[in-house]
């Protein structure tokens, strides 16, 4: 399943966390309590990563439709309601102009929260590395983007 969040989030700069929070309950149906912990619909407690600035060079120019096609692709970018995990997207708006957007990862541990956060990451740089547009070659091993220099 695919889930995407209000791609103009970006102009409530001073609740975005929050908002992403409440958007966060809302797609999976769960609830933050106010110690920060989230509980799924059943009771048990899930774990949570959420970055509202995670930008790249690559990311810059890339519309949200292209965005979501990209998603589509990779059920490793797709939030999966039956075992309540997997990266909620949102601030979809500053791709194009800033190469930015903000991700929440959800799992049942704090361990593969952040194995699946990096994951994201990892995935939709390779991704964006095998678009034709994009002339760059993504390297596993360093996590990184390599953009060949035009002269």
């Amino acid at each position: 399943m695919l889930l995407f969040i209000d791609p103009y989030l970006e102009t409530l700069i001073n609740y975005r966390q929050q908002l992403a929070m409440c958007y966060l309950e809302l797609v999976t149906g769960g609830k933050l309590h106010k110690s920060g912990s989230f509980f799924d619909r059943e009771g048990r407690e899930l774990f949570y990563i959420a970055s509202d600035n995670f930008e790249h060079p690559a990311l810059i120019g890339l519309h949200e439709e292209k965005f979501t096609s990209i998603v589509r692709e990779y059920p490793q970018l797709q939030y999966q309601h039956g075992t309540s995990n997997g990266p909620i997207f949102y601030l979809l708006g500053c791709l194009r102009r800033f190469g930015k957007l903000g991700y929440v990862y959800i799992d049942r541990s704090p361990e593969q929260a952040k194995q699946g956060f990096d994951k994201v990451k990892s995935v939709l740089l390779s991704a964006l590395a095998k678009e034709k547009k994009y002339d760059i070659k993504f390297d596993q091993a360093h996590n990184t983007c390599i953009y060949p220099i035009h002269s």
